[in-house]
């Protein structure tokens, strides 16, 4: 087995429903996808617009890049779990889709 076969065999871990990820929806493009994922709050960028008293949801979530038709880009509004957010970043990794997401401003 080569390390790449390992760490796509472990992405199967990282997305299992009885381990880490909960089966969430994603909806990019107008297309809903129901799809195991895995959410995480970004600490580092709790404070990134630097606005005293102001504080912003910034989260992470990854999940299979086979599991959706098209990779978010930047300014996209990705809508997880019924809830709209920016994409401020997507970077591919070994078969999976790291997305940085913010709440977008009103």
């Amino acid at each position: 087995m080569t390390l790449k076969s390992q760490i796509l065999a472990d992405t199967d871990i990282f997305l299992n429903t009885d381990e880490f990820a909960e089966v969430c929806s994603v909806e990019l493009k107008g297309v809903t996808y129901n799809i195991p994922a895995v959410i995480s709050m970004d600490e580092s960028l709790a404070f990134a617009k630097g606005w005293e008293g102001v504080y912003q949801s910034n989260v992470i979530v990854s999940f299979r890049t086979s599991d959706v038709a098209s990779k978010p880009v930047r300014n996209q509004i990705l809508i997880l779990n019924g809830k709209s957010y920016v994409v401020t970043d997507c970077q591919e990794e070994i078969g999976m889709l790291v997305v940085k997401l913010e709440v977008p401003e009103t």
